[in-house]
């Protein structure tokens, strides 16, 4: 991002501490300039009508109507703006989803910024460059290697010897640290950072 104009954040949370807090984490990344802190969209948007941010963060528990989210088509200067779920309790997958990626509460500094790189090489097409940045174990890479050949919970836990409970654990791990939630994106992933080949898919 470094050779790319100085991008803008939104951080809105109705928490102070928190708003804050991701503000300190981010500030001083490669490539972004820029803060807006709000704790509320509305109040944003209210005052920022006729300015875009790169990247929006935003807690999905405080958006009215989360179930389906339509910031864009509500907030028309938000149509170039990838929009980030910081996620401090339990959100449906479903809600999730419908995000360009996924910030957890708990995520650490370099993991923020791999997050924010992913989805921007992303928008414009360019996924060559995205590197392992995650930290996975390498119990994790093994369950991903699996996953990627389309193998179900349990026999992914047969083939490792572990209970299909801690698969699931490993599952949320890598998604947690990947930002990734679909097994195409994973696969994707996988062949980038060489944990598979695509003689691996036939």
């Amino acid at each position: 991002m470094s050779n790319n104009p100085k991008k803008s954040v939104t951080i809105i949370d109705p928490s102070l501490i928190i708003r804050e807090g991701l503000k300190y984490l981010v500030n001083g990344m490669a490539g972004i300039g820029t803060f807006h802190l709000a704790s509320d969209i509305d109040s944003f948007a209210l005052k920022n009508e006729e300015k875009e941010s790169d990247y929006l963060i935003v807690n999905p528990a405080y958006i009215p109507n989360p179930g389906k989210i339509r910031l864009k088509e509500e907030y028309p200067f938000l149509k170039n703006t990838r929009i980030i779920a910081l996620v401090s309790t339990y959100i449906n997958e479903e809600i999730l989803n419908q995000f360009d990626t996924v910030i957890y509460i708990d995520d650490a500094r370099h993991i923020i910024q791999q997050k924010l790189e992913k989805i921007t090489l992303s928008a414009n097409g360019n996924t060559a460059e995205l590197s392992d940045l995650t930290g996975l174990s390498d119990r994790e890479k093994e369950i991903l290697i699996s996953l990627t050949k389309g193998k179900t919970n349990k026999e992914i836990a047969d083939e490792h010897y572990i209970s299909i409970h801690t698969v699931i654990s490993h599952r949320k791990n890598i998604t947690k640290k990947t930002g990734i939630r679909s097994v195409s994106g994973l696969t994707v992933y996988a062949l980038l950072n060489k944990l598979i080949d695509y003689s691996d898919m036939e």
